[in-house]
């Protein structure tokens, strides 16, 4: 009997720091808001090359989907209404995606890369005191690079695309200020035209960009 009136004495002084918490409601997740995170990052779709120059249509490319780590950084505000919580988020996730192709019929050395990519746009958010989930969307900001080996010169160039977003996730609360979650991005860039200048023909590339982000992250909110 002591042992038990001893061991409900331990639950109640473990559970009540997160009793204590879960009075607070919802509204603990009211304010402004940073993070860091971490986890991976998927880059997908093909290209198509042409010369229009000499009216050469070109040919499709394909196996470039790659993945690598991402790590990045997020802002975000959020205003609670109940269990309802609106608000806006932005994020920078940095990576290292690169993959060669010779996949073409010409089989020539292609490649497509990615070091960077953004995203910034409204969040919904269902919480109670100690779980949150979210949606969110809005604007995606990406960098690619893309390049060929024209008969043994390499010639490359780079640009700034702009598409959707759409996301989503879950916090976890372990304090009154940090929480813990894992958030999924989806962003389209749509196909884009790249004009790679070069000593012979210059050659357009049109690159379809899809990039998945899926990340640990850690915020706090002041």
């Amino acid at each position: 009997m002591k042992r038990i009136a001893i061991l409900i004495t331990a639950l109640i002084a473990s559970t009540s720091p997160a009793l204590a918490q879960d009075a607070a409601g919802p509204e603990r997740w009211d304010g402004v808001y940073v993070g860091v995170s971490a986890g991976g990052s998927w880059l997908s779709g093909d290209m198509n090359a042409s010369t229009p120059y000499n009216n050469y249509n070109g040919f499709p490319i394909s196996a470039l989907n790659d993945s690598a780590i991402v790590g990045g950084l997020q802002v975000g505000y959020n205003k609670q209404f109940g269990s309802l919580g609106l608000g806006a988020e932005a994020s920078i996730n940095f990576t290292g995606v690169k993959k060669e192709s010779t996949t073409n019929d010409p089989g020539t050395l292609f490649w497509r890369n990615s070091n960077f990519n953004a995203a910034i746009g409204p969040r919904v958010t269902f919480a109670s005191s100690k779980l949150a989930l979210y949606g969110k969307g809005g604007l995606a900001i990406g960098k690619f690079e893309v390049g060929h080996n024209q008969n043994g010169t390499l010639i490359s160039a780079d640009e700034t695309a702009y598409g959707y977003m759409l996301g989503g996730g879950a916090d976890l609360a372990i304090g009154p200020k940090l929480s813990l979650g894992l958030q999924y991005e989806y962003m389209d860039f749509g196909k884009s035209e790249i004009h790679v200048v070069s000593p012979n023909s210059d050659i357009f590339l049109q690159p379809g960009s899809k990039t998945h982000n899926v990340k640990a992250v850690v915020n706090y909110r002041f």
